[in-house]
């Protein structure tokens, strides 16, 4: 069943909760505005992922139709709400899986329920808005919005944890408002060149040197001619797939690898820190291998080995600052299988869809944002915990087009149009002939 356009005080609504979901508004507007830092910030999600529930309920004679072709990031989501059995802090890890449920909520409700076209301009006006408030931070609220402390001290992180969190939001933002125009060619409307503008002047402005070469990779895939992409669909996943192979084949080569590049775009060896995180986790990986300690709950307070980060490194992180060793210390083993197949579907449904479409000779304004974003997603994660992360548009931007690229892969061929031509000088079946005038 085709998806019913939102009216435009639900579109306003939907772009409300995507610009929510790209940063710390919740946080900011809790801590300094109602001045209770001390107030946790997860039930005034779940709150927000209950009024997308409702507009999922309103429009499940659309939705449910569809929930095969959502089944696989509907079910990876859950993983981390099953970890609640082996997790070794539980509570922490229930009320984390229950919003990361909520923001799966949100990708559903753009996959499933939203047509592509709409959904497409809906992100890309919360696209535009984002850099708007990010600025209104650094200069209104220059505690938020710049780093006080810290080796980045004096760089700007906008409503972001990070300078680097910063700088691959606005990458994305790129991203969406370029696959925006490209499917909307003509005039150009002036909130979309405002958008591209602030979003090019803050991803510069970050520093994030990580955002400037998944920028560039992205954007270049993206600008591609239109009759590469299904050579691109089919060749990069390959390419990506090959090189990892390499590096599980020859490790220590890739080791190598990591300690002499960083030097050769402007980073230390330590990848800001990252490899000694990395190296200090890698005990407690081995000795829970198969399941993990469940999700987010390794940095939770009722188990963080902090002693052993304040001794080695002289700060506690907050994360492991790569979604692949997140995932080992979530999950073990079962989270690198799980992730291992819906990478692979999403890349088979992708090439599937471009191949159709290809045959078909149709087009479709949002699948030329699913290769580009795959590799932006790839790239950022390894350096940043961005897979399964909750209240994260970019995990919302996964789901959404695992969804999409799933219904257009399993999407029945037109049917070919009646050619009228040739009844002009063929006799129907049924019709009798005429006698002839002599």
């Amino acid at each position: 069943m085709a998806s019913a356009p939102l009216s435009k005080g639900e579109m306003t609504l939907v772009v409300i909760i995507l610009v929510i979901v790209s940063g710390m508004l919740p946080t900011v507007i809790i801590d300094i505005m109602l001045g209770l830092p001390s107030m946790p910030k997860w039930p005034m999600y779940l709150v927000l992922y209950a009024i997308v529930g409702l507009m999922l309920a309103l429009r499940s004679h659309i939705v449910l139709p569809l929930i095969g072709r959502a089944a696989v990031p509907l079910l990876f989501s859950l993983l981390p709400l099953i970890s609640v059995v082996w997790s070794v802090a539980p509570g922490e890890t229930l009320t984390q899986s229950l919003t990361l449920l909520g923001t799966t909520l949100v990708g559903l409700l753009l996959g499933a329920a939203i047509p592509p076209s709409q959904a497409l301009a809906i992100a890309a006006i919360a696209s535009a808005i984002n850099p708007l408030l990010d600025v209104a931070a650094i200069v209104a609220l220059p505690s938020v919005g710049i780093h006080q402390d810290g080796p980045w001290v004096g760089t700007w992180k906008g409503l972001h944890e990070q300078k680097n969190s910063l700088g691959a939001l606005c990458a994305m933002s790129l991203l969406i408002l370029v696959v925006f125009r490209r499917a909307n060619p003509g005039p150009w409307p002036k909130w979309l060149a405002f958008g591209i503008a602030a979003n090019l002047f803050l991803w510069i402005a970050a520093r994030s040197t990580t955002s400037w070469l998944v920028g560039i990779v992205v954007l270049s895939v993206a600008l591609a001619p239109r009759r590469w992409q299904p050579r691109l669909a089919l060749w990069v996943p390959l390419s990506l797939i090959s090189f990892g192979t390499l590096a599980a084949l020859f490790p220590d080569t890739i080791i190598a690898a990591l300690e002499t590049l960083p030097a050769l775009v402007g980073k230390d060896s330590t990848l800001s820190n990252r490899l000694p995180i990395w190296v200090l986790v890698q005990p407690y990986i081995d000795e829970a291998y198969w399941l993990g300690y469940g999700y987010v709950a390794f940095w939770s307070d009722a188990y963080l080995p902090r002693k052993l980060f304040q001794d080695t490194m002289y700060f506690v992180p907050t994360s492991a600052h790569s979604s692949f060793v997140e995932l080992r210390l979530g999950f073990g083993m079962v989270g690198v299988v799980a992730l291992s197949f819906v990478l692979g579907r999403y890349v088979w449904t992708m090439w599937t869809a471009f191949d159709a479409l290809r045959r078909w000779r149709m087009t479709d304004p949002l699948l030329p944002l699913a290769l580009p974003f795959l590799l932006y997603w790839l790239f950022q994660s390894l350096t940043e915990s961005i897979i399964l992360n909750r209240n994260d548009l970019i995990w919302v931007l996964f789901v959404w087009l695992s969804i999409h690229t799933a219904v257009l892969a399993r999407r029945p061929a037109p049917r070919p149009e009646p050619n009228t031509a040739h009844q002009l000088f063929t006799r129907p079946a049924n019709s009798r002939r005429l006698p002839l005038r002599r």
